[in-house]
């Protein structure tokens, strides 16, 4: 069922080429957009930087962090742009991303044509979603506490070095897996906002946290072979890019293309996530689409 869904999302993505384009022109937007400001503050610092030199090769967070560190204007309007931009960034996916569903869900592979309307439509939906989920995720990311609590328990304010190590790691990978929860459960009830026609966003939350605990298996199956599939075009491109860091016209241009075409990859990836889950969705939950707007009987919380 999982591939299946995979195979399904991928073929779904060749289709919509036109929202992979919307995408990626969005995210090319977003990077030009943001490196005007980060140019400016290139400009001013790089006199006194001895690791100017370095980024022919490469972005080097060593330099970010000396950038922002020496920056005697830390809130300056460059600055304050460089660190509003990921917040506004994120409304733009997420306005993107009601199209992206309703594309998907509604017009069953009759087109983009309706994208725009959809993003409209449901970003309001959207947005009220993410601020009821806050608590959803604070609760996911402060369990890791639990750990750091029976580490406590058992071995005491000063365990062995060994066990601050392993303890550590865990701590990081519990981070990482309850971060995954939340958007998929995140992901689950904007389908099934979309697919009711939800308005109660709370509700739509409710049936997205419980549909992920009754599918576990299923649903973070499909996004972690999505993400391994992302992981694995990262790795190609920070392989490939250190071999294009001559000085040379040609080769800067060589690796813009590269860097774009990566670019490009992921948008295909993210749409490819969102049309396997709505294939994932209707093949294991076909009655959530045809569910009434109703509130909720006290049978059915249970």
């Amino acid at each position: 069922m999982v591939l299946k869904s995979l195979s399904s999302g991928f073929i779904t993505t060749f289709n919509y080429k036109r929202m992979v384009f919307v995408f990626y022109l969005a995210n090319l937007i977003a990077g030009l957009i943001i490196m005007i400001p980060f140019r400016s503050l290139v400009s001013s610092l790089v006199g006194y930087s001895m690791m100017g030199k370095e980024l022919a090769g490469g972005l080097n967070m060593d330099f970010v962090l000396e950038l922002l560190i020496k920056s005697s204007d830390a809130f300056s309007s460059a600055t304050g742009l460089i660190l509003l931009f990921p917040f506004l960034y994120w409304l733009c996916n997420l306005f993107f991303s009601g199209g992206a569903y309703g594309s998907l869900i509604n017009d069953m592979g009759e087109g983009t044509y309706k994208f725009w309307g959809y993003s409209a439509r449901y970003f309001a939906r959207f947005f009220r979603l993410f601020l009821w989920s806050i608590p959803l995720f604070l609760v996911l990311y402060l369990s890791q506490y639990i750990v750091t609590g029976l580490k406590l328990i058992i071995w005491g304010s000063d365990p062995y070095q060994y066990i601050d190590y392993w303890i550590t790691r865990i701590r990081f990978g519990w981070v990482y897996i309850a971060i995954i929860i939340f958007f998929l459960m995140f992901d689950y009830a904007r389908i099934i906002l979309i697919t009711n026609d939800e308005r109660r966003t709370r509700r739509a939350l409710w049936q997205g946290i419980r549909f992920t605990f009754r599918h576990p298996l299923k649903t973070f199956t499909l996004s972690f072979l999505i993400f391994l599939l992302g992981q694995a075009f990262f790795f190609t491109y920070i392989t490939i890019a250190p071999l294009f860091s001559t000085a040379n016209t040609f080769i800067v241009l060589l690796l813009l293309l590269i860097q774009q075409l990566y670019i490009f990859a992921r948008m295909a990836l993210r749409i490819t996530l969102y049309s396997s889950q709505v294939h994932l969705f209707r093949t294991i939950e076909p009655r959530e689409e045809v569910e009434p707007s109703v509130a909720l009987q006290p049978a059915s919380v249970a």
